[in-house]
């Protein structure tokens, strides 16, 4: 199985079903008993990085087979897409979000949600326009298939999230968070239910930004040997 389609799907399986776990509650409540809570976090955190260095691997492996070609146009489509797949996970990250992963929930405010307007599930969102930009100039069955499960994973956890959420709230509490936020990116500023975040959007989080993008970009020949940018 060894260099095979079949080890790249089984790799990203596994990363799938151990990001599972913690939403699965019964289960999680007995490993935590079996291991303490420190022992479950080492074992979770060692699994996750095994399967996402494995995954690592395998795509390096898997045969080509080209299902459509490179071409100069479809290079550019990762090089617009991830500044704002970048910008997602630092805006993300540094906001008070009761919605998603949950950043400071304590501290959101409805009537303010700031970047979460946009989406309330940013870095989800950020992981989901990484692997759909990348799908355009990798026409290969392995790329395909690396890029396609990590984007709908991030579709479905979505998803998830919100319906674990919604039970956790009850309707009328998820209601009042969720009113100026919506899952598809923009969907709630183009409903008239909020205003684009102009000042969260555009100060510190935006240069951040740039200074990662220049840094990714810098680095991604070194590193991955493939040039971001047309030949």
């Amino acid at each position: 199985m060894t260099g095979t389609l079949t080890e790249l799907v089984v790799a990203i399986l596994l990363f799938i079903v151990t990001h599972s776990v913690p939403s699965i509650r019964p289960l999680r409540a007995r490993l935590v008993d079996m291991l303490g809570e420190s022992g479950y976090l080492s074992v979770y955190a060692m699994v996750s990085v095994s399967a996402t260095f494995w995954i690592s691997v395998a795509a390096t492996q898997v045969p080509y087979v080209e299902v459509w070609p490179m071409t100069v146009a479809a290079t550019w489509v990762p090089n617009l897409l991830m500044p704002v797949s970048g910008w997602l996970p630092i805006s993300g990250l540094t906001t008070a979000n009761a919605m998603s992963i949950r950043i400071r929930a304590d501290e959101f405010d409805p009537a303010r949600p700031g970047v979460v307007a946009i989406t309330r599930h940013p870095i989800l969102w950020a992981i989901a326009l990484w692997g759909l930009s990348h799908m355009a100039p990798n026409g290969d069955m392995g790329s395909l298939v690396l890029f396609g499960m990590a984007s709908g994973f991030c579709f479905v956890g979505c998803v998830v999230l919100d319906v674990r959420r919604r039970r956790e709230y009850g309707p009328e509490k998820w209601a009042q968070l969720s009113g100026a936020t919506s899952v598809v990116s923009f969907a709630a500023i183009l409903a008239g239910r909020a205003g684009f975040p102009w000042r969260e959007a555009l100060g510190w989080r935006l240069a951040a930004t740039i200074l990662a993008y220049v840094l990714l970009i810098s680095l991604h020949q070194p590193v991955l040997r493939v040039s971001p940018f047309p030949p």
